[in-house]
């Protein structure tokens, strides 16, 4: 279906009532954590919660799912956020961009062991933010908002955490709750290639020789791994 065409005043006016709608729906969390986000800051905070809510699913935060958190804020470093929407009405006493980024690391871990409290409230933001999508963007379906949380909700839980490390029933109901369920995400295993890849993992007969000759190419490169350490520990010591 066609979009319908909308003049810059009618966008002004709909982003005017998304930022009104989303700063209402995270009053508790930004009241409660003292942060009061610039228009481009909620956005992109929004947008990263994904995150959150899939590492949030199994109750912990364990190693994996804190470097996943740490590589999250470490993006902003980049200067990705769209400073484009702050000339939109704001909130007078907002955070500088410097302690935004800052604190986006604690902020996102603060809400995944805090999700029960937060996780409807978001879950409603990201159903505004993939609806204003829809209706202002002009990109196709596979760069769209909805496609990007889907894919974040599933790839966190299988390409990082492992399928037996987080609760699937769950996701799926939040899947659901985004209306975004029928999304068909590419390069996330389900259970029939999981269990084809294990196959694949068992030596079958005839492959005997094939093994013992990676194992003898394997030992010959350690071997010339451990050599090449002796002679860098060498050249070390000839320099001291």
């Amino acid at each position: 279906m066609e979009k319908q065409v909308i003049t810059p005043d009618q966008e002004k006016s709909i982003l005017n009532n998304f930022f009104t709608e989303i700063r209402e729906l995270l009053s508790e969390y930004c009241e409660e954590r003292e942060m009061v986000m610039t228009n481009s800051q909620l956005f992109a905070f929004l947008l990263v919660s994904p995150v959150s809510i899939a590492i949030a699913t199994d109750g912990t935060v364990d190693f994996s799912e804190t470097t996943m958190l740490v590589d999250v804020a470490a993006y902003f470093d980049r200067g990705v956020l769209p400073s484009e929407f702050d000339f939109l009405p704001q909130p007078e006493n907002v955070m500088t961009d410097h302690v935004f980024k800052k604190r986006v690391y604690t902020e996102l871990r603060y809400l995944c062991v805090s999700m029960n409290r937060y996780e409807d409230k978001l879950i409603e933001g990201l159903k505004a933010l993939i609806r204003i999508d829809e209706k202002l963007s002009q990109t196709g379906e596979e760069d769209s908002i909805k496609r990007k949380i889907a894919e974040t909700l599933n790839n966190v839980i299988y390409n990082n955490l492992g399928k037996d490390s987080i609760e699937e029933p769950k996701i799926k109901q939040i899947l659901e709750k985004l209306e975004i369920a029928d999304i068909v995400v590419d390069n996330v295993p389900t259970k029939a290639t999981q269990k084809e890849d294990s196959q694949d993992d068992d030596p079958i007969e005839g492959d005997e020789t094939e093994i013992e000759s990676e194992a003898s190419t394997n030992d010959q490169t350690q071997e010339g791994s451990k050599e090449g350490q002796e002679e860098d520990n060498t050249g070390e010591e000839e320099k001291k």
